[in-house]
């Protein structure tokens, strides 16, 4: 069995698992580097234009803001 993880760490290291131990590494770090910074220059963009969530979070809520809407309320006694 494999956790989230290990399939991260797969995805990961898929095409330099046959690199040398320094390499992974240096590897691994540049590119949770770059992720971040464009994670990071994301968020600044959407918090300059006062969206709080991500597009999936919204529609996520959107989502779940329409599912009440259809429930039915029956007064009983």
């Amino acid at each position: 069995m494999t956790s989230n993880l290990a399939e991260s760490m797969n995805n990961v290291f898929k095409g330099i698992r046959n690199l040398p131990k320094i390499a992974l590494v240096k590897s691994t770090y540049y590119r949770l580097a770059s992720l971040f910074a464009e994670r990071g220059e994301n968020t600044n963009i959407r918090l300059k234009t006062n969206q709080a969530y991500t597009k999936h979070c919204m529609n996520t809520l959107k989502a779940e803001v329409i599912k009440p809407q259809t429930h039915e309320v029956n007064q009983f006694d």
